[in-house]
């Protein structure tokens, strides 16, 4: 991650957002594999704002949201084209960026007022806005319990706002500098990766408590589930720019590690394509996709992307993935 950003939290697909597309919102393999030729590979690029971080899928209407910090502004891309069809002005610095596809409504995390907004994917409009914690950096949404969270990156918190009331309801202590969020919605638990003390906190939705406390490897900051095997992945980003880090693969329902996966320089995104069996980690100082065989934990091939990838997710609809990048201002887009 560039220093100068060290609040950014990396986006979350959650269950939740499977769930409403239809299906269900880090010793392996080290080093790069070689591309095969029938393997994943860019498609397309799409030049979007300055300094896109984040981005995030309505699978109702298939339109994909990237924050673009720099711009304050949303980017919204049309999955079908691979176009921009419109920019949403919203003005400070958006950086994390959630959708809730049932209520076509956009969740947008402004880190320099600390406040989330609300936005009818309708209309383009905001609708609401309501402030949160310190250095707020990214959010995701449940669309089980009707509820969203907020990572408080320099308060070492998540706000819990009730979605239906738009309100904040709990504060949740957790770790030092979180930074990454995944939502389990079908086992009501939220993991965050704080990487300032080098550990994963579990929290229980239902009773909005820190459960228990997971140490991982250096500076977590993706998290991504397999819910077909039951494999946490958990990208860290690692002490130096300079040396390939490490993606752990662990037992979601004990904590137990399973293997450790080599990635590139500074992987800090996961997404995984459970009906595929692979697991996509954006490397940003490598400025590539490292794709990991979920079952068997090794690396299959390594994706050059555009500058700096910060944000990566799935569409599990069209196996398609997204990289937002933050130095290129652009996305893009690999199947």
């Amino acid at each position: 991650m560039l220093d100068a950003m060290r609040g950014y939290a990396r986006p979350a697909l959650t269950l939740s957002m499977l769930l409403l597309i239809g299906g269900a919102v880090g010793c392996g393999g080290g080093g790069s594999g070689a591309l095969p030729s029938n393997g994943p590979a860019v498609i397309a690029t799409i030049p979007v704002g300055n300094m896109p971080v984040d981005l995030a899928l309505n699978a109702s209407t298939g339109l994909i949201y990237v924050a673009n910090s720099d711009s304050g502004n949303l980017s919204v891309i049309d999955r079908t084209t691979n176009r921009v069809t419109t920019t949403i002005p919203v003005g400070g610095s958006p950086f994390g960026v959630a959708v809730n596809s049932a209520s076509n409504t956009i969740y947008v995390v402004d880190s320099a007022s600390a406040h989330l907004l609300a936005i009818n994917g309708a209309t383009n409009e905001v609708t609401g806005t309501i402030p949160v914690g310190a250095s707020p950096t990214v959010v995701a949404a449940d669309a089980i319990t009707g509820r969203l969270y907020v990572v408080n990156t320099g308060g070492g918190s998540v706000s819990v706002i009730d979605e239906a009331s738009f309100t904040v309801i709990a504060t949740i202590p957790v770790g030092s500098e979180p930074e990454g969020i995944y939502v389990d919605s079908a086992a009501n638990r939220i993991y965050i990766a704080n990487h300032g003390d080098n550990t994963l906190s579990v929290i229980n939705g239902a009773t909005e408590t820190d459960l228990l406390t997971i140490a991982v490897g250096t500076a977590p900051e993706g998290i991504g589930i397999d819910p077909t095997t039951g494999q946490l992945f958990v990208a860290n980003e690692g002490a130096s720019a300079s040396v390939p880090s490490t993606v752990l693969i662990l037992n979601i329902a004990t904590g137990q590690l399973i293997t450790t996966v080599t990635a590139g320089l500074s992987p800090d995104g996961v997404a995984v394509d459970a009906s595929a069996g692979r697991v996509y980690v954006e490397n940003e100082d490598s400025s590539d996709v490292t794709v990991i065989d979920a079952g068997t934990g090794v690396v299959t091939a390594t994706i050059p992307v555009g500058r700096s990838p910060e944000a990566i997710i799935e569409d599990p609809s069209t196996q398609r993935v997204y990289t937002a990048n933050i130095d290129g201002g652009n996305v893009s887009v690999i199947d």
